[in-house]
């Protein structure tokens, strides 16, 4: 059994500000399917960082050189929450003139 953590304790931030337009940067992003070069992996889901960092760029992880080369994926689940509440929000402005 493996878990994953990420200390996220109120006591270790600052500056904290809500995500606003999360819809709309989430809808830009392109999932894709994949094959890793080195045949390590078929037919794998996932992003491209060199676009995720176009788009999300505090979600990029870069190499010394300052190229993308990582996805802080679970990160991303706090654009996704945000983008969930966007749209039940439209769905119940929509459900509510009916």
């Amino acid at each position: 059994f493996t878990s994953v953590t990420e200390t996220s304790s109120i006591t270790l931030k600052e500056n904290i500000n809500p995500i606003t337009n999360a819809l709309d940067s989430i809808t830009k992003l392109a999932g894709v399917i994949y094959d890793r070069k080195d045949g390590s992996i078929k037919h794998e889901a996932g992003l491209i960082a060199e676009d995720v960092d176009k788009i999300l760029p505090n979600l990029v992880k870069k190499d010394a050189s300052g190229n993308p080369e990582s996805i802080m994926y679970t990160k991303l689940s706090a654009y996704l929450i945000e983008a969930v509440k966007t749209l039940k929000n439209e769905l119940d402005s929509i459900k509510s003139k009916k």
